[in-house]
Parts: C-alpha cells; sequence; structure tokens
C-alpha cells in the first residue's frame, strides 16, 4: 500500500528550529527596568542570535531562486526589516498569506543597510508584542562585532559622560517627540541618543531650532510627560560640539525638510 506524502507547512524553516532564550530573557528583564548590565546583555545577545526573517522565495527557473527580504512600515513612514526569535512568535504577526523564512543573523544585515539605495532605518524584532527597534547605527556596529556596552555604575561616582545608540530603542517615546516636533513649527530637526554618566542612563535629545528660544524645549518637554515614565529625560539644543563629537552622519528623529 502507498504512502501518502503528508504536506508540509509552506511557512516554516527548514532544518534545526530557531529559539532564542538569550535574547528573549533580555526583551523581558530590560522591561522591568533599565539598567547598563540589562543593555549589554541584550546587545551581547543580539550579536549571537539567530533570527527567522520572513521573505518570499520564487523559483524563477532551474537554476536560479529569487527572493526577496520582506519589511514593515511604520505610521511614520519608516520602514524596517522584521526579525523573529522564534516561530511563535513569527506566527503572532503572519497574516493570511503565509511568509517564507531564512534564518539570518543581524551581521547578515551589513551589506544591505550599507546600500545607499536600501530605505530601512533598521530591524524590529518580534514586531507586535515586543517591537525592538535597532537602528541602523546600532545594527552595523553590532553586524562588525563594536558593541557600544554601557558603562556600569561604579561607586555612584559621575563619570566622563558617554552617549551612544540605544540598546533598546523607546519606540513610543520616539513616535512622542516626533508627533510633537511636527506642532512646533520652529524646531527643524531633533536627534535621539543614549546618555550615560557612571551613574544615571538618559535619553538625550539635541534640538535644533530656528532660534535657541527656550520655550522650545520646555513646550517639547511637557508635550513628553504622557510618555515619560521613569525615563531620565535631557532636552538641549544642538551645538557644533555635539554635532561633531556624537551626531556625526546619525539620522535625525525628525526632519522639518522631509515633511514638506
Amino acid at each position: 500500500m502507498a504512502k501518502k506524502n503528508k504536506k508540509k507547512n509552506q511557512n516554516k524553516v527548514a532544518g534545526t528550529a530557531v529559539s532564542n532564550p538569550a535574547v528573549k530573557s533580555a526583551i523581558q528583564a530590560l522591561k522591568e527596568g533599565d539598567s547598563p548590565e540589562k543593555q549589554n546583555n541584550l546587545s551581547l545577545a543580539l550579536l549571537k542570535a539567530k533570527f527567522l526573517a520572513p521573505c518570499s522565495i520564487d523559483k524563477e527557473d532551474e537554476n536560479t531562486i529569487a527572493m526577496k527580504m520582506f519589511m514593515i512600515n511604520t505610521n511614520e513612514g519608516k520602514s524596517y526589516f522584521p526579525l523573529f526569535t522564534d516561530q511563535k512568535e513569527a506566527d503572532k504577526s503572519a497574516g493570511e498569506e503565509k511568509p517564507q523564512y531564512v534564518i539570518r543573523m543581524i551581521k547578515d544585515y551589513e551589506q544591505i543597510l550599507n546600500d545607499p539605495n536600501n530605505s530601512a532605518e533598521g530591524l524590529v524584532i518580534n514586531p507586535g508584542e515586543d517591537s525592538i527597534v535597532v537602528n541602523k547605527d546600532l545594527a552595523l556596529l553590532i553586524a562588525s562585532g563594536r558593541i557600544p556596552l554601557a558603562r556600569e555604575k561604579k561607586e555612584n561616582v559621575r563619570g566622563a559622560v558617554a552617549y551612544m545608540e540605544p540598546a533598546v530603542y523607546p519606540t513610543k517615546l520616539a513616535n512622542k517627540v516626533y508627533d510633537s516636533a511636527v506642532e512646533i513649527p520652529t524646531i527643524s530637526r531633533i536627534w535621539l541618543k543614549e546618555k550615560h554618566d557612571g551613574i544615571d542612563t538618559y535619553v538625550a535629545l539635541f534640538v535644533e531650532a530656528d532660534n535657541k528660544d527656550r520655550k522650545v524645549l520646555t513646550d517639547l518637554n511637557k508635550a513628553l510627560e504622557e510618555v515619560r515614565g521613569e525615563m531620565n529625560i535631557e532636552i538641549d539644543f544642538i551645538t557644533d560640539k555635539i554635532m561633531n563629537d556624537v551626531i556625526g552622519d546619525a539620522i535625525a528623529l525628525y526632519d522639518r525638510e522631509l515633511e514638506l
């Protein structure tokens, strides 16, 4: 009696199942409270992790296979490559048309993110429930192995200030900053960085405006009250030194010219 072939679930990835307990544990720890140690644990876990990347795979001919990586778009018009820690997380975001998946590490996106024709602003881990955004600058640092580790607190002594890309991007806060900036016409650009001084961690917002009227900063700070939570937030006008030493060629969180 002939055996019936079982129909394979085409949206599953072939080979060994992907599981990332270290990444999921680090994400959960940060949800319970931020600290340099927890940020470092997530960065190190992301460096080593293998993820499921949704894509479409089509056979063009006998020798050629075309693979297209999926992207997701935010309400602000930004695009990210989604990655999932495991099949369970992937299934939560899958729609009626089940995608296929390939296994990818963050380092596999280095060439794509460096491509001048690429429109993605980074990666997002488990979009939907966790939505851990790894912006382009941080993703490239992780891809190269040059992880910007946050400094631990030592004897409550403040040291030299260090700025870096957030280990976990504060998406809710960033969205509120963007929406608020749209309502303040004198603001031209805003950059977001993470600041460490040896004791505390801050979200640092650097504002470029038509004039340096402190009311602009006051209004922006007031608008962020509803999403501030326990985050330490510093807002100040951009200076030439900050632009040269901290910002460099980093992409602004908000750019008025892109709104015109």
